[in-house]
């Protein structure tokens, strides 16, 4: 047995020496930080991805930082099995492309923190960031030129405490000339969410093009879609509960051509409070909506102690003080002013 025992510890520590770890830290970490920089000099595809990646390898220390997002989210896939928690820092600096670690992210959760970082789309279909597992964030970023939208929140399952705080988002949708492609949704977009906190954020003109023709059954029509492009958009049952609400608080929002605070697909339990809206929103502040996918009525909705009224100005013609709230036609009462009961 002494025999066994030995010979076990000697593979164990053959392993850890192969993979560059020392023996008394083979175990996987239970958080790892994944340094970003522009002027770093490290890439991940020599390490990340091979047997011999040392323990202090590409991306894993601050003089080891990756140069790009691709190449920080190979990092985290690569060294996340197994991981609570998966941290990127972006160092100051100018980033494209966009951070999506796949349905596959092999950590639990995912933070996105920047230090006088901008992620910029030039232009870009899609998201900048997308979060597919709970308890992930977004922090002190600045996510701009985007088509579709800046944060999008999506998993297999319902996601819970989502935080996206002290964040910039700007010019995202299709009114820029450089941002092609499909219209844009929102710029933080979350679908199945529970407990989410999107606080102190901005959101400066974020645009679809007011007008584009389509050909309809052979006829060339005109197709409005300005509307669509929301600035926090709770879609696909995102409802928190009487003890965890989805909370929108302290956020700015200026110039949104859809509304700055949406709901839909029977999302409930979402409380907005103390944002301020300026030249916002095309049905009102906050709003309900159905579609015909998904027809049910929302509930314990809540807008109190907001600031401004201005609705977006359309090109061409000129603001109009909207609702605060409004619900979909037949679903009188999905969102109430007022505070939400405790």
């Amino acid at each position: 047995m002494r025999t066994l025992v030995t010979t076990s510890l000697a593979c164990a520590t053959a392993i850890g020496t192969v993979l560059g770890v020392p023996p008394a830290a083979a175990a996987a970490p239970t958080e790892i930080t994944v340094y970003v920089n522009p002027s770093g000099t490290a890439t991940a595809s020599a390490e990340a991805d091979t047997a011999t990646a040392s323990a202090a390898g590409a991306g894993l220390a601050a003089d080891r930082a990756v140069r790009t997002l691709s190449d920080a989210v190979r990092v985290v896939k690569a060294r996340g099995a197994g991981v609570s928690k998966a941290t990127m820092v972006l160092a100051p600096g100018v980033y494209s492309g966009s951070i999506d670690p796949g349905a596959d992210l092999p950590a639990t959760s995912l933070a996105v923190k920047c230090r006088n970082a901008t992620l910029d789309g030039k232009g870009a279909a899609g998201y900048a960031i997308t979060l597919r597992t709970s308890r992930s964030s977004v922090e002190g970023c600045r996510i701009k030129n985007y088509t579709v939208g800046g944060v999008l929140a999506s998993g297999s399952g319902a996601l819970s405490g989502i935080v996206v705080r002290k964040t910039t988002f700007s010019d995202l949708g299709t009114k820029r000339k450089k941002n092609r492609g499909k219209n844009g949704f929102g710029a933080v977009h979350l679908k199945n969410v529970r407990s989410a906190k999107i606080t102190g954020n901005t959101f400066l003109r974020l645009e679809n093009s007011q007008r584009y023709k389509k050909r309809v059954n052979g006829k060339l029509e005109v197709i409005d879609k300005y509307g669509n492009m929301h600035g926090v958009y709770f879609a696909v049952r995102s409802s928190g509960s009487k003890r965890a609400y989805n909370v929108v608080k302290g956020n700015t929002f200026d110039t949104i051509s859809g509304d700055p605070i949406r709901m839909s697909d029977g999302s409930s339990y979402v409380y907005a409070s103390a944002n301020k809206f300026r030249n916002a929103g095309s049905n009102g502040m906050v709003t309900y909506w159905w579609f015909s996918r998904d027809r049910r009525c929302a509930k314990h909705n809540y807008a109190y102690k907001n600031s401004g009224r201005s609705g977006y100005k359309r090109p061409g013609g000129s603001s109009k003080t909207i609702p605060h709230v409004k619900s979909a036609s037949g679903c009188s009462g999905s969102v109430k002013d007022g505070a939400a009961p405790r």
